[in-house]
């Protein structure tokens, strides 16, 4: 949330104090460039993400596809990774569409019948009206409008590389950023609908 942050912040002042924004958050980027590397790398390994590719798992512990192996694994996790969608980029991509479908959808093929007529009737729904929030409720063309897009994308990337979780809590930390353009969403229907009913009642007297 820290960048979703600082972007509000940066288009919220305008003048001198946007411009000591910049030079801030440019320090702590310089700053912050030394250790991210490391770290990326670290968390990488920890998570085993080539062993996530290799073994195919789409949900973890759940599903998963047969993958093939990366042959003289150098032993760097990011290079290893890299390697791998280079070498096998169409199996890689049908994984990562796997992983992406079973986190945005939330179907579980163990939830019951009503659960998934529920999930399949409500989930179509948030998003159709999101949709509509994030392409039309922005008329001022405002940039900070999307700046949610950012957190969206960002997590659903991990989500990619990574592995789907059985129990949603990776798509849970950014559906109440996707309900926000939902509600924008909601209300221009909303409003449409009113606009509509409104003179059709005129004209019944």
């Amino acid at each position: 949330m820290l960048p979703l942050f600082i972007g509000f912040l940066l288009l919220r002042h305008t003048g001198i104090v946007r411009i000591s924004l910049v030079v801030i958050c440019a320090a702590v980027v310089a700053l912050l460039v030394t250790f991210i590397p490391n770290d990326l790398e670290r968390t990488a390994s920890q998570e085993s993400l080539l062993s996530q590719f290799e073994n195919g798992n789409v949900i973890y512990g759940v599903e998963s596809i047969p993958m093939p192996k990366l042959a003289n694994a150098s032993g760097s996790t990011l290079l290893d990774v890299s390697r791998y969608v280079l070498t096998y980029p169409l199996e890689s991509s049908v994984l990562v569409s796997k992983r992406l479908f079973a986190s945005w959808s939330w179907y579980r093929q163990n939830y019951s019948f009503k659960h998934q007529i529920f999930l399949g009737s409500v989930i179509p729904m948030l998003y159709i009206l999101a949709l509509v929030g994030l392409f039309k409720g922005n008329a001022n063309r405002r940039i900070g409008f999307y700046l949610p897009l950012i957190i969206i994308g960002a997590q659903t990337a991990v989500i990619g590389i990574s592995f789907a979780n059985h129990d949603h809590r990776f798509i849970n930390y950014i559906m109440p950023l996707v309900f926000v353009y939902a509600g924008v969403g909601a209300v221009m229907m909303l409003n449409l609908l009113c606009s509509k009913i409104t003179p059709m009642r005129s004209n019944q007297f």
